[in-house]
């Protein structure tokens, strides 16, 4: 991965829609230039550009913003336009949506920092070809009727030990060692079917469990990472902590942000 970044410096009053750009600063324009920012109907908006690539690569594009010296804690879903990755090379927009909606008093000193990291051939987490991950009930059979057989193993223990406890009972009640030896060797038989029966169905019981939280665990990451990556209809809830700033929200903010998904015919 390489990375660069440019900084463009400005002085802005949005509630009067003036905004007055400084000076660019940063890494040499090896992957972006031509960073510039403007005011557009109460948003903000920030061109730039990014300079060409090899076919098996990628950009990567994060904004950060303070006003007057202290960053501000944006949401994903305050942009719109050329943000995160995967980009291509070409000139670029990120659009920051109605600032004064949050920010009643946004003027002073505003830094805009681009940082841009190049990335080798993209690669996902989960293959999104493969659709929605699913462990259905038809796929957790296999665990359900090993369960079934390691239940029914140790049962069938139960049986032999039952009938251990008989035939020893027989042999502690025969009168002399002729009658008494076959029920002491099949006691002790039953004895050791017993244990086997019965250590081999905790066995089968506990690997069944094992695999069974492996495949569940596995589902629940490629579920997180399908609807991360894959699913733009999904719906976002995240916490939202701001700091507090010399001109606005002294004392800082908490809160959440829940983004739903809204469809147009």
């Amino acid at each position: 991965m390489e990375s660069s970044t440019q900084i463009i410096n400005s002085t802005i009053d949005l509630a009067k829609g003036d905004l007055l750009p400084g000076s660019v600063t940063g890494t040499a324009a090896v992957h972006i230039s031509n960073l510039q920012i403007a005011v557009d109907n109460g948003d903000i908006t920030i061109g730039y550009e990014l300079s060409d690539l090899e076919e098996d690569q990628y950009y990567e594009v994060l904004p950060v913003i303070k006003l007057n010296g202290q960053r501000l804690l944006l949401a994903a879903d305050e942009f719109r336009g050329d943000f995160g990755r995967p980009l291509s090379p070409g000139t670029k927009k990120i659009t920051w949506l109605n600032p004064l909606e949050r920010y009643i008093n946004l003027s002073g000193e505003l830094e805009v920092e681009l940082r841009v990291n190049q990335w080798g051939e993209q690669e996902f987490p989960y293959d999104c070809e493969l659709g929605e991950p699913t462990f259905t009930g038809r796929q957790k059979r296999p665990y359900l009727l090993a369960a079934g057989l390691g239940a029914a193993s140790i049962g069938a223990g139960q049986l032999f030990r039952n009938r251990r406890d008989d035939t020893y009972d027989q042999y502690q009640s025969s009168e002399t060692l002729a009658e008494a030896t076959p029920y002491y060797e099949d006691a002790n038989s039953q004895h050791h079917t017993y244990l086997i029966l019965t250590w081999a169905g905790a066995g089968i019981l506990a690997i069944d469990a094992a695999m069974y939280l492996i495949r569940q665990n596995k589902y629940k990451k490629d579920l997180r990472n399908y609807e991360t990556y894959c699913n733009p209809n999904r719906i976002g809830f995240q916490p939202v902590i701001e700091l507090p700033a010399r001109s606005m929200h002294p004392n800082g903010s908490v809160g959440f942000k829940l983004t739903l998904p809204i469809g147009g015919n």
